[in-house]
């Protein structure tokens, strides 16, 4: 049975990422958003509403062009920034542990 999901970690997976990356600096309505999305036009419906009701992402209405478009809220926004600043720590975080390794196995080498 799959565990309840409670608290945003729980909503940040890679597909709902995926669409706070896709809506950063800009607005988009539904079909350009859904295009390119990693799950199903089901499941992005769904998965949009999670965002929505997580108030990370929120729907303006285009009078003129009378249809919605989506983008980050301000929380949106710097959630999308910490999630980037730790994607960013743990690549520097790998290519430092990377080159200790190989470090390592040159300094093997050079004793056999």
């Amino acid at each position: 049975m799959p565990r309840k999901k409670e608290g945003l970690f729980d909503y940040l997976d890679e597909a709902n990422v995926w669409i706070l990356k896709n809506l950063k600096n800009k607005k988009l309505i539904y079909t350009e958003l859904m295009k390119n999305s990693l799950v199903s036009s089901g499941a992005f419906s769904t998965r949009i509403n999670q965002l929505i009701n997580l108030r990370l992402v929120k729907v303006e209405y285009d009078q003129e062009k009378r249809r919605p478009f989506y983008s980050l809220t301000d929380t949106g926004k710097r959630i999308l920034e910490l999630l980037e600043e730790i994607e960013r720590v743990h690549r520097k975080v790998g290519l430092g542990e990377y080159r200790e390794l190989k470090e390592m196995e040159k300094d093997l080498k050079d004793i056999m």
